[in-house]
């Protein structure tokens, strides 16, 4: 990937830290941003979600796809909520895994609320696992 190379190389070492590590990537659109987030996953035990410009239970429900197909290999049910989502990811993670949420202002633009319910997660279940 040219001219990105410092980039991927802050997200690796973030990526092999030994603790907890949030990362909040923004910017002008369409300057790569998505771009390199793919490019840095494809080699990476990484759960990858591409929000969009959706109603809050359609978001909740390709959540819910792309996290049991990175952990079951298969889709199950949707999701009753976004909390539910978040705890089944911190039951789930055995080894280091990156959770990558691309235009995550789509989700809290129809619920606010899964700011505060990520936040909890984060500081009640998932500094204790190898989530990135």
């Amino acid at each position: 990937m040219l001219g990105r190379v410092e980039e991927l190389n802050y997200l690796n070492e973030l990526y092999e830290s030994n603790k907890f590590e949030f990362l909040v990537m923004y910017g002008r659109r369409r300057v790569g941003k998505t771009t390199l987030l793919q490019e840095f996953s494809k080699h990476k035990n990484a759960i990858f979600f591409p929000a969009r410009e959706k109603n809050d239970a359609l978001n909740l429900e390709d959540f819910s796809k792309t996290i049991q197909l990175h952990f079951e290999q298969q889709f199950i049910f949707s999701f009753r909520s976004w909390e539910d989502a978040f705890s089944y990811i911190g039951h789930k993670v055995q080894n280091r895994v990156a959770l990558i949420i691309d235009e995550f202002p789509y989700i809290i633009e129809e619920n606010p609320s899964v700011k505060s319910l990520l936040q909890h997660a984060i500081d009640h279940s998932w500094k204790n696992k190898n989530i990135f």
